[in-house]
């Protein structure tokens, strides 16, 4: 107990949380201190029991954003183009072909619910063989795609065990079309990409020219922490062209053989997965993947928020604390944890609240509730809003300005997440 208190007061320092009220030693709390949880959540053998519906709701993560929530301007992704070795998948649809390509997007979990909100898709291609001689700068040709065709898509996941089984796009979950005048298509580089033959002499290289796309979204797509989605892409031409419009690679690197671009030649009934570059290309035997960028608004919500009900109270009332947790998204679903509390000012700790158990041991200001209950953990599994964490009467409470901390701690006593904080002023 003693180190989670040190623990503790060297966060509220390193943070400087400045207090600036002395409370009187006759400060006394009242004898009461309801710490009670709804029933299935103080329980260390079934941790997954909700109270009655309507007590709190149980929000998907894209609903759970509190007001403590912090949102940027991110990359959420970077695939640049490969201008040493490209190589590319057909995505045309005309009055004879419906070829489409998709690559995945993950989101790696972390000790944060994170809902990215992606704004912005950037995206390179070529016109297959389209003046492939020419070592130089071009326009594009006179034929080009009335449109393309965005989709953003859910995972189906390769089946463990299956060799034949990969991964690929699931259900749509939303799709944009972007006129070619609005897709901003503008000339990169040309490269010369070198194959090789079985037989000398080798072939002269291939020129590959690169063009670059992007389009900001008028409705904003949404990715979750530790799920994978997919992007498809296809141009779609009203005149059928001499070089169809092909989505270029990016640099190959070590991965999952099965999670790697997918194509279709009936515009996404049915995928299959792109093969590895071929025997003649440089990458020989590497998995393909495609050239895109998303930039996002990414919204973050704080594992344990806070809540304290009134920030401002008289000298005598009581002290209300409630807590929104976002689990889904992070590494801490499932894992053992327990609400931490304290108040604090002028460096000392006024209450302390370890799960269900109050401690006073450091203080004399609490004369109720010393030594009982038990230190109970609970597993969280779903997001939680206004979770109730403790209701504190007090009489006497000197004027001035305390430190309410509060954060989650695991089995060991370290911290969830960050700690939160609150200034509560007695007046």
């Amino acid at each position: 107990m003693k180190k989670l208190i040190f623990c503790l007061m060297s966060c509220a320092s390193i943070l400087v949380f400045c207090l600036t009220a002395q409370a009187a030693d006759q400060t006394k709390w009242s004898q009461t201190v309801d710490t009670t949880y709804p029933m299935g959540w103080i329980s260390e053998v079934t941790p997954h029991l909700y109270p009655s519906p309507g007590t709190w709701d149980n929000r998907s993560a894209a609903d759970s954003v509190s007001p403590s929530s912090t949102s940027s301007a991110v990359t959420v992704i970077s695939q640049p183009v490969d201008q040493m070795n490209p190589w590319s998948e057909l995505a045309t649809k005309d009055s004879s072909s419906d070829y489409t390509a998709a690559d995945s997007v993950f989101s790696p979990s972390s000790t944060e619910s994170v809902v990215t909100t992606i704004t912005t898709i950037g995206w390179w291609g070529e016109y297959h063989g389209y003046d492939e001689t020419n070592p130089g700068a071009v326009t594009a040709p006179q034929i080009r795609p009335d449109h393309f065709v965005l989709g953003w898509y859910t995972d189906v996941p390769a089946t463990p065990g299956d060799a034949s089984s990969f991964s690929k796009p699931g259900e749509k979950i939303s799709e944009v079309s972007v006129p070619i005048a609005s897709a901003g298509e503008t000339f990169v580089n040309t490269v010369a990409l070198q194959l090789s033959a079985a037989t000398p002499p080798e072939p002269p290289p291939r020129q590959v020219h690169i063009f670059k796309y992007g389009t900001n979204l008028d409705t904003v797509w949404e990715q979750e922490t530790g799920k994978t989605y997919w992007l498809k892409i296809q141009a779609v031409f009203t005149e059928n062209p001499t070089n169809q419009w092909a989505w270029l690679t990016t640099p190959p690197v070590d991965a999952d053989l099965n999670h790697v671009a997918v194509c279709s030649n009936n515009g996404g009934t049915t995928w299959t997965k792109s093969d590895p570059y071929f025997d003649g290309h440089p990458d020989f035997g590497k998995p393909l993947n495609l050239a895109f960028e998303l930039i996002a608004w990414q919204t973050t919500s704080p594992l344990f928020d806070l809540k304290l009900e009134n920030a401002v109270l008289p000298t005598s009332g009581t002290i209300v604390l409630s807590a929104n947790i976002v689990v889904e998204g992070t590494d801490y679903k499932g894992v053992p944890c327990l609400p931490y509390v304290a108040i604090m000012a002028g460096g000392k700790l006024y209450f302390i609240l370890n799960g269900n158990r109050i401690t006073t041991k450091m203080t004399p200001y609490l004369t109720a509730g010393k030594g009982k209950g038990k230190k109970r953990y609970f597993k969280l599994y779903d997001n939680i809003q206004d979770l109730p964490i403790a209701s504190i009467p007090y009489t006497g409470l000197e004027k001035g300005r305390y430190q309410v901390l509060g954060a989650l701690l695991d089995g060991k006593g370290s911290l969830m997440g960050d700690l939160n904080e609150h200034t509560l002023t007695i007046k």
